[in-house]
């Protein structure tokens, strides 16, 4: 009898022991950059909403950047050490996608760059509406603005590679085996993005583009554009759900309500858009706004039906084409 007394109190002892070991192994983080502990403060979650624009500058004014958009049309050429030849001679091989520092499309880095960057976004969408130091409007307006730069991110990423990935939560794991969805459904994705963000910054009322950060404005002027090149790449009809109908038309919705707002006007002589005094964007008339990575939006009007819209960046930072528009007026949408 004192044998078992004794064995049941040795077990008991181990339990409690293991138990106790496992509590004093799990560690309470008050310190450090615990995402939980550092976006629960409202410098935190600004920071956080800051850094979805920053990727940006992995791209504008990049000879990487220029590569992947420009060369190969009649914009440009390169030079004699630029590391995109392939890319401007239609002959990009093996070796040119395999660490080639000499010519290197840079297309792996790129695709590294923009989903870390919708990577950010998603985190500032999970933890902005957990945050208690900030009120309901600016939740609004930073909510607003990571879904702008989720879509933003999203539009580069579908007109390099057309069907990729689509991730709209933070990622937690190593994804091995990802699974592309269509065209369709990032268009789709990010006009949905955008016409959340547009309901949050109008309830937010941020409308401004002082503060060189997206607002509501910049983010109608957007959804024209990705209304535009959905139906100039997958046709004007070609979307379903909220979407479906003519894409134009859509389109045609933005710019009147964008022309209409005055946000943004056309200096009336030409040469006033080129003066260094008007260098600051946020007082230049034809902007939408500026940040550190100097976003721009410009406003375009088409005079007739049948004109053609075509979006021509002062510094070419985006890949252009001509978009067949028959509408009354459009908007060109560039960040540079």
């Amino acid at each position: 009898m004192m044998k078992k007394i004794i064995i049941s109190i040795a077990a008991s002892a181990l339990v409690l022991a293991a138990s106790s070991c496992s509590d004093y192994l799990e560690e309470e983080v008050k310190v450090g950059a615990a995402p939980e502990l550092a976006f629960s403060t409202a410098s935190g979650i600004e920071g956080l909403v800051a850094n979805t624009y920053s990727f940006a500058r992995g791209w504008y004014g990049k000879e990487a950047g220029l590569g992947l958009s420009e060369m190969g049309t009649d914009l440009f050429y390169y030079g004699y050490d630029n590391k995109q030849k392939s890319l401007n001679s239609y002959n990009i091989t093996a070796e040119s996608l395999d660490g080639n520092t000499s010519d290197n499309a840079s297309l792996d880095q790129y695709w590294e760059l923009f989903y870390s960057a919708v990577d950010v976004c998603n985190r500032a969408l999970h933890y902005v509406p957990q945050n208690e130091f900030i009120s309901d409007s600016k939740k609004d307006q930073f909510m607003a603005e990571a879904l702008f730069m989720r879509a933003f991110y999203y539009w580069h990423m579908v007109n390099i590679w057309g069907p990729i990935p689509y991730n709209d939560q933070p990622q937690s794991e190593i994804l091995y085996a990802p699974e592309r969805v269509s065209e369709e459904v990032i268009y789709s994705n990010m006009l949905a993005d955008l016409d959340e963000a547009i309901r949050l910054f109008g309830a937010a009322g941020y409308e401004t583009k002082e503060d060189g950060r997206a607002h509501l404005w910049a983010a109608r002027a957007f959804k024209a554009r990705v209304l535009l090149y959905a139906a100039s790449w997958l046709g004007e009809s070609s979307l379903s759900g909220d979407y479906s109908g003519n894409l134009y038309a859509l389109a045609q919705a933005e710019v009147d309500a964008v022309i209409g707002s005055g946000v943004a006007n056309f200096y009336e002589n030409y040469a006033d858009t080129w003066t260094m005094a008007n260098e600051d964007i946020r007082s230049n008339q034809e902007a939408f706004g500026a940040s550190p990575i100097r976003p721009m939006f410009l406003v375009r009007p088409i005079p007739s039906p049948n004109a053609i819209a075509k979006a021509i960046p002062v510094i070419h930072w985006i890949t252009t084409d001509l978009l067949p528009v028959p509408v009354t007026a459009a908007v060109v949408v560039q960040w540079f």
